[in-house]
């Protein structure tokens, strides 16, 4: 009876596993088309020459001395430069980019408002 019981139990045991595996496979998967949207999202709107940016968007620059900084958009001046505020402890100076050296930026977990 014990070696009965003891039977299930390591067959319980192995079908448990065998879905906490399947779980985290399924989280993995999840994972990574949450990634992958996130790229897709980014290269749309570096690609985009139509791309509007506000006070409060997150931004990296894509070219030139300062490329990959990434920071947060404080203004559009009106001849289309883009000051930033750099995501750097130290730096404090806002820094003006043109538009077409910026994309916007996405990270996994933050809230981002779509609208057409």
């Amino acid at each position: 009876m014990y070696h009965t019981h003891g039977a299930w139990y390591e067959i319980r045991a192995h079908t448990t596993q065998a879905a906490q595996d399947d779980d985290d496979r399924d989280g993995a998967s999840a994972s990574a088309a949450a990634n992958a949207e996130l790229v897709k999202l980014s290269k749309q709107a570096a690609a985009s020459d139509n791309v509007k940016y506000v006070a409060g968007d997150t931004v990296k620059v894509t070219s030139g001395d300062l490329q990959n900084l990434q920071g947060t958009v404080e203004r559009v001046d009106p001849d289309g430069q883009v000051v930033i505020k750099p995501a750097l402890d130290d730096f404090t100076e806002l820094i003006r980019f043109p538009a077409s050296q910026l994309a916007k930026h996405f990270e996994r977990g933050k809230h981002v408002k779509v609208s057409a």
